[in-house]
């Protein structure tokens, strides 16, 4: 009996046929980015493009429409190379080369370094020739790294809309009630100034009885509403649905916060 390719296999032959974005092309383009250093008065820097034309790049995603290069090296200043600090660079060229996605990662993590230590210095970043980030008496703990991402050609415009039902069909999320909202009216009820995309939003609400700022710190969720009287006090929490009368009680009543979160006080909650 004859076997069959499985889709992964045609798949794999499908793309196997186009080509991948080769560096040599995105060297063609103006695309750099240079990280600066000021340490002590010595000025570092260390140049994306530098590295990648000299240095020997990892190739970590290879495709017709994205490939990323991946390359570390020294911050160097006349020659002379930074004791402590070493940089990585992570650019991913989109298909087309009009727009690339660069990784700035900073490093004090040498394991056999003498004397490992903080470092406080300047930094800034400059992505084709303009300054994009800057820091000012930054401590780097030693045995860290920050890491910041930058766009040459600009960041896409792209929103991301999760299909809820698949991830809650699959278990990779629980079984929400998926006819379960909360308007943008209802947030404003709330005194919500912005709400992100994720199930979870801050605010800041006047109310003058609740702490000596007169401000009550507030978390909520559409399932849950997650109070502190003060913002290192205990969280009450009351699972409910988006129901703004009862939200609207405590915000209205804030001095019978304890007895209106369910009436179980506060539960063993960190921080």
């Amino acid at each position: 009996m004859q076997a069959r390719a499985c889709s992964g296999d045609a798949l794999a032959k499908a793309s196997g046929a186009a080509t991948p974005l080769s560096l040599a092309a995105l060297l063609k383009t103006s695309f750099d980015a240079e990280l600066t250093v000021v340490d002590s008065g010595v000025t570092y820097k260390a140049s994306a493009r530098d590295l990648l034309s000299s240095g020997t790049p990892t190739t970590w995603l290879a495709g017709p429409e994205a490939t990323e290069w991946q390359v570390a090296g020294s911050l160097t200043a006349s020659g002379k190379v930074h004791p402590q600090l070493a940089v990585r660079f992570n650019v991913r060229a989109y298909k087309g080369l009009a727009r690339v996605r660069v990784a700035v990662i900073v490093e004090n993590t040498w394991t056999y370094e003498p004397s490992p230590q903080n470092v406080t210095y300047d930094a800034t970043v400059s992505v084709g020739g303009a300054k994009v980030y800057t820091l000012t008496g930054l401590t780097h703990y030693r045995q860290a790294r920050w890491r910041k991402v930058f766009w040459w050609g600009g960041a896409p415009e792209v929103h991301v809309a999760h299909d809820t039902s698949y991830l809650i069909a699959s278990r990779a999320l629980p079984s929400y009630d998926t006819t379960v909202t909360v308007s943008a009216a209802d947030l404003a009820k709330l005194g919500f100034t912005k709400a992100s995309p994720l199930l979870e939003w801050k605010a800041l609400l006047v109310s003058g009885r609740m702490t000596d700022p007169g401000f009550c710190w507030i978390q909520a969720a559409s399932y849950s509403l997650n109070v502190r009287a003060t913002s290192s006090g205990p969280l009450y929490q009351r699972e409910l649905r988006p129901c703004v009368p009862e939200q609207r009680l405590l915000r209205d009543r804030p001095a019978d916060l304890q007895q209106r979160a369910d009436g179980l006080g506060p539960r063993a909650q960190g921080g």
